[in-house]
Order: C-alpha cells, then sequence, then structure tokens
C-alpha cells in the first residue's frame, strides 16, 4: 500500500501518499476544503501548517483584490449565456444573478489549497463557480501576497 493515514491537529483525514500528502480542513467560513501537499517530507507539511496562520490572515484581503478579475469573468460568462452562445443548463452549471463585483463571491466555494513548498513555495487557491463548471477562479499566493489570479490560473 502506498498510502498512510496519519493522525494530525489541524489537517482531517491527513493521507501521506507517493507523491505527497492529501487532506481536508477548515479555513475561515469554508468547511471541508481539500488539501493537497506536494512532497512527502515532513518539512513540506510544516511549510503547509506554517502558511496556513497567514492564509487565514490574509485571504479576504486576497478576495478583495481579487473580485474585479472574478466579476469580469462572470460577465463574460453571462454575456455569452445571453447570445445563445453557452447553455449552462445542459453542462451542469447555472447563473446566479449578481449585480455588481461585492455580490461575486456569495456564489462561489473553495474547492482546494494546493501547497507546493518544493522549489516556488506558492500556494494555489482553487474556487469553484457555478456558472463556469469545467474551470476554476485560481489565485497563487504565498501566505501574504497574492501573486496572480484568474480562470484556471
Amino acid at each position: 500500500m502506498f498510502s498512510k493515514r496519519i493522525p494530525h491537529p489541524i489537517f482531517k483525514e491527513l493521507i501521506r501518499g507517493l507523491f505527497g500528502y492529501t487532506a481536508r480542513i477548515d479555513l475561515l467560513e469554508y468547511r471541508d476544503v481539500q488539501v493537497r501537499i506536494k512532497g512527502r517530507s515532513v518539512q513540506n507539511l510544516e511549510f503547509a501548517q506554517n502558511s496556513l496562520t497567514g492564509l487565514a490572515k490574509n485571504l479576504h484581503r486576497f478576495l478583495e483584490e481579487a473580485t474585479e478579475d472574478m466579476y469580469e469573468g462572470y460577465k463574460a460568462i453571462k454575456e455569452g449565456v445571453e447570445a445563445g452562445e453557452f447553455d449552462l443548463e445542459a453542462e451542469g452549471g447555472n447563473l446566479p444573478i449578481i449585480n455588481n463585483s461585492n455580490e461575486v463571491w456569495k456564489s462561489i466555494s473553495l474547492g482546494s489549497i494546493e501547497f507546493d513548498p518544493e522549489g516556488n513555495l506558492k500556494i494555489r487557491l482553487s474556487f469553484r463557480c457555478p456558472w463556469d463548471i469545467e474551470h476554476d477562479f485560481g489565485m497563487y499566493v504565498t501566505s501574504d501576497k497574492l501573486l496572480e489570479c484568474g480562470i484556471s490560473v
């Protein structure tokens, strides 16, 4: 067997696999978020655990910084649906009514967090969007800085 469950005080269902760790966590208002940690070393696990403090402290700021990008993506899909270019219902998605950029995050859930401590020390946040089920809205961050964001980043 290539995987092993490991008891952990922060990560729920922590499993060390062949290429790294997987787990679930609750982060602020987001519940049962999937976590992937690249690499099998204890240092990689410690990097993820230490990064969570900064991530929890800065997540709402990251969301504020990315709001306009997310809203522009929503508007582009909405225009395509209204023009008949997309059939979201046939694809299993839906188009919530969002009137301004302040409402965009109400329809989105945090799907996963991926920690990549080997080399670039980045964290990738993946948000699920009901209006674009084929892609996600991604953010690359450090524990204190938004580096990049957009659809399928």
